[in-house]
């Protein structure tokens, strides 16, 4: 059987690459909590510093995520 990663990883491993903290919230991370949801949804919360911005738009490419 595949390894399968959540969806939401190819976004977070980005995160980490920029070195930026990031918080993962909405249906996703309630039912890692044990909260029943009807939502899957991801909510990305991220904090990023002035100097990380332009490396953030090089790592989410237009052409793979737009």
């Amino acid at each position: 059987m595949p390894d399968l990663e959540p969806p939401y990883f190819c976004f977070t491993r980005r995160f980490e690459l920029l070195g930026c903290p990031y918080a993962i919230g909405g249906g996703v991370a309630a039912i890692v909590y044990g909260e029943s949801r009807l939502t899957l949804d991801v909510d990305l919360l991220l904090h990023l510093q002035r100097g990380q911005i332009d490396r953030l738009i090089e790592l989410f490419p237009a052409e793979e995520f737009y």
